[in-house]
């Protein structure tokens, strides 16, 4: 597209180069663009507008490398990508070794994330009165907003504090979602979402999750619990469930793309450097 530039959706960073460089009848040079758009950014941004004034190549190739500068270092702002938490509920003083479920806790954002319970086929939430639906803790013990996903609010509620739930025998917890319409060994099943920010929304790491229940009461301590039926049971199908260990997949080194951004930009700058002092 003579004279000027466009930009085009794409999921992936790209750099586009449109513009042009030959003589009119008034012997005025075009204009040359450099557009960049990367990934994450809702719309292109013209980095930068030139009037070319020499000849050849060598405008090209400083506009090109002007444009990767820029690119290159636009990309410390592209989020990395968000870490998990997952807790495997395998661990019954009733039915032995599960799984019986999962819980997993997602990075929402810097200051929010997203928990889910996801049952196993043949699992449903229980209403015994010695556990509640999910019991976890928070490193520090802060004041926490806790959104129950819609499809939930149904079956679930936002358990109160104090006093402080228990899950025998995995101890003392400080937060706890109730389940509303469980009765002895009825209740639902599948899977229970919501979320958690601090009150003060202040960032955090899910790393902050981490923590086991208190002791005593009880002699095993736990990451999460849940008061569940396991209905292939022989005998009674009530129990609490939980998880004594987990899978933490928080990124601890930079993303691919951003590394990729940054070296391009400071590789653009030293040669950029050398053609200007040429």
């Amino acid at each position: 597209m003579p004279g000027g530039a466009t930009t085009a959706s794409s999921t992936s960073t790209l750099f586009r180069y449109f513009g042009r460089n030959e003589r009119s009848e008034s012997g005025k040079f075009g204009y040359t663009y450099v557009v960049a758009k990367a990934k994450a950014l809702d719309t292109g941004i013209v980095l930068r507008k030139i009037r070319a004034k020499t000849h050849g190549g060598k405008m090209f190739r400083k506009s090109f490398l002007t444009g990767l500068l820029l690119l290159g270092l636009a990309g410390v702002t592209i989020p990395a990508a968000q870490g998990s938490i997952v807790f495997t509920l395998n661990q019954s003083a009733t039915f032995g070794s599960g799984p019986f479920g999962t819980v997993t806790i997602d990075q929402t954002s810097n200051n929010l994330a997203t928990v889910t319970e996801t049952l196993a086929s043949g699992v449903n939430w229980a209403g015994t009165g010695a556990g509640e639906a999910l019991e976890f803790n928070f490193l520090n013990d802060p004041a926490l907003i806790i959104t129950i996903a819609p499809a939930n609010t149904a079956n679930f509620s936002v358990g109160v504090v104090p006093p402080a739930p228990t899950a025998s025998p995995y101890g003392t917890y400080d937060y706890f979602i109730h389940c509303t319409t469980c009765s002895g060994g009825t209740g639902p099943t599948g899977t229970l979402t919501f979320t958690v920010a601090l009150a003060s929304n202040a960032n955090f790491n899910i790393s902050s999750f981490e923590v086991l229940s208190t002791l005593p009461p009880g002699s095993t301590p736990a990451y999460v619990a849940s008061d569940i039926c396991f209905q292939a049971s022989t005998g009674a199908c009530t129990s609490n469930v939980a998880a004594t260990s987990f899978v933490n997949n928080n990124p601890t080194v930079p993303e691919p793309v951003t590394s990729g951004l940054v070296g391009t930009g400071l590789i653009s700058l030293f040669f950029l450097r050398r053609r200007v002092r040429g």
